[in-house]
């Protein structure tokens, strides 16, 4: 009988399995498809902006577990990976931020995402300018970050594709801007790639306080989770894990 791996159901499983704490979990929401938005849905379900009650709970819970419940001196960078696309981590990245930025304090959500910037295809999608260019020197903070009325806080998009990620984000520059950043914000929210295909991850927890791994319930597989987690754990260790998109039975 081949067994099949069924991904993640539990606290204790994430305890016993990954040595880590659940820090919140996530019920899946049914909020309908745009045909409009299948791509930008293949990588994160349509942030709701009046979300259902148990949405409201499950961030506000998170949102105490990590902290983010009153100004940090200095600010702190909240980091968001997953395994793979499709998991929902910049859904729960853009809705701590926003829950944040309307508790009265100061965020700022990033979109580090260069490959796939599904973020500012969202919030930004007509603005070319953004991390990349703040990376590279072209532009100054002022030029590329603007304020988002659906997430009621500062967005900082991506910026045009870069045939070297790694390199930028690791770069001295990097280390200044991330630097001159914390000066201006409680929070700083990152949206990073998935662990599991790429190692931008790993160079942005650098410049991370808190590392947030989402996972999607009873779906990712465990080793591919445990590896990610490992690879992870040699640079930063994930603060915990958030299981989303809990089927209740």
């Amino acid at each position: 009988m081949i067994h099949v791996d069924s991904g993640f159901r539990t606290g204790e499983e994430i305890q016993q399995l990954l040595g880590l704490q659940l820090l919140a979990t996530v019920d899946e929401v049914d909020l309908g498809t745009r045909p409009e938005q299948h791509q930008e849905a293949e990588v994160f379900h349509d942030p709701p902006l009046k979300p259902v009650s148990h949405f409201h709970v499950a961030v506000a819970a998170l949102r105490s577990a990590i902290g983010m419940s009153g100004p940090a001196l200095p600010a702190r960078l909240i980091q968001f990976t997953s395994t793979q696309s499709g998991e929902g981590k910049s859904t729960i990245a853009n809705a701590v931020a926003s829950s944040a930025a309307i508790s009265g304090l100061r965020i700022l959500l990033i979109d580090t995402c260069i490959r796939h910037p599904a973020l500012s295809h969202r919030f930004a999608p007509s603005d070319n300018r953004g991390l990349v260019e703040l990376l590279l020197g072209t532009a100054a903070i002022r030029d590329v970050m603007r304020y988002s009325a659906d997430l009621k806080c500062m967005f900082l998009p991506a910026g045009r594709w870069n045939k070297d990620p790694v390199a930028l984000l690791g770069s001295d520059r990097a280390k200044v801007v991330f630097h001159s950043l914390r000066g201006l914000f409680d929070y700083i929210v990152v949206d990073s790639p998935p662990a599991g295909r790429v190692i931008d991850p790993i160079v942005i927890s650098e410049f991370s306080d808190q590392l947030i791994y989402v996972v999607r319930w009873a779906s990712t597989p465990r080793a591919a989770v445990r590896h990610s987690i490992r690879q992870l754990s040699r640079y930063k260790k994930p603060a915990g894990i958030i299981l989303n998109h809990v089927i209740s039975t």
